[in-house]
């Protein structure tokens, strides 16, 4: 079974989109069980012995990944789809890695552009521009007052 063999890996799986989603789904709610029951129930420890080939991962399963996620809502995995390489079959590749993992990221990490030059002096210039726009209601404002007076 594909799946299991994928679930094993449990740190950074890379195979083809329905393989690796369908792996997902399984890892998830392997994770989920194991949040909620810890090791003591004995339906969670069945399909972690089952989809865990490799036996020192129960362990790891129990002693890493639940304290890692036992306080977080949502998913515990991401998927990033990558697009086919042309020429060649149109199987999009597929990376599942678990949250929080030791690995450096596949995506690049967010830059963050708010103190470049240009920015500062867009945001100087924005208000200025808001500034004066005020000052005009404002005495657009007074001379209505002093006309209706």
């Amino acid at each position: 079974m594909i799946e299991q063999a994928f679930t094993t890996s449990l740190f950074r799986i890379e195979g083809y989109a329905h393989h690796v989603a369908e792996t997902r789904q399984y890892a998830e709610r392997l994770i989920q069980q194991a949040v909620k029951h810890g090791d003591r129930h004995s339906q969670t420890m069945q399909n972690a012995d089952y989809w865990l080939n490799e036996k020192d991962l129960v362990h790891k399963l129990f002693k890493v990944f639940v304290p890692r996620y036992e306080k977080s809502q949502g998913p515990y995995t991401q998927l990033h789809m990558f697009t086919p390489e042309l020429p060649g079959p149109e199987r999009k590749v597929c990376v599942l890695e678990m949250k929080g993992h030791p690995y450096p990221s596949l995506l690049p990490a967010q830059r963050n552009f708010s103190k470049s030059l240009s920015n500062v002096l867009l945001e100087v210039a924005r208000k200025e521009y808001y500034k004066k726009k005020a000052q005009t209601i404002l005495e657009q404002t007074k001379t209505t007052t002093k006309e209706t007076a």
